[in-house]
């Protein structure tokens, strides 16, 4: 429902140095579909599609995973409303990929709101910094990773299936120790994004 939030992410999205991408945003119920359609408006980016449910989704596992079904796309990276990616975000985690890693991942600075002094407008003030490698180990102690900064392989995603429609919750934390338990991504020694 953060549409300020979402309008960030796909500014962010549409300022990428690297072009080749399809955005595909997939809401939970047709009321916020006809949202995101308002946001994106009418003259929006061919590259960006709203998927819009047949019905309502129980949770943002389904939101996920329907925005991913149909796609061919060889490469999936995720971005939340609550998330910008910094314009060189693609292209250096493609590069770091080209490797021959299944995933790579990046550090992200984090945020939180603030009011500025006339009480009224909020403006985003710089808290830290999240960098890790996601191994198992670490995860199954804390969501210590943002799936905002992982790119895969879509071999790798086929390979676990899609999101865990049945976490009501946390279906982010469980794709990363899932890829975590399998092999940890390359991690990419650079902020490429930022998080509420």
């Amino acid at each position: 429902d953060d549409m300020t939030g979402l309008r960030a992410a796909i500014d962010s999205v549409l300022a990428q140095t690297h072009t080749d991408w399809e955005l595909r945003i997939g809401p939970e119920d047709a009321r916020l579909a006809e949202a995101v359609s308002e946001v994106i408006g009418p003259d929006a980016d061919p590259r960006i599609r709203v998927i819009a449910p047949p019905k309502t989704l129980f949770n943002r596992a389904e939101a996920r995973n329907l925005a991913l079904d149909g796609t061919v796309s060889p490469v999936i990276a995720h971005i939340d409303p609550a998330s910008t990616w910094d314009p060189d975000y693609l292209a250096l985690q493609l590069n770091a990929l080209a490797g021959g890693a299944q995933a790579v991942i990046c550090g992200q600075w984090l945020t939180q709101k603030v009011l500025a002094p006339d009480g009224e407008t909020e403006r985003a003030e710089t808290i830290g910094l999240r960098w890790s490698q996601p191994t198992l180990p670490r995860l199954e102690n804390r969501p210590g990773t943002d799936i905002t900064c992982l790119v895969m392989r879509r071999e790798l995603y086929d390979r676990l299936g899609g999101f865990d429609r049945a976490l009501p919750a946390f279906e982010d934390w469980d794709r990363m120790s899932r890829i975590a338990d399998l092999s940890a991504p390359l991690a990419v020694p650079a902020l490429l994004a930022t998080s509420d």
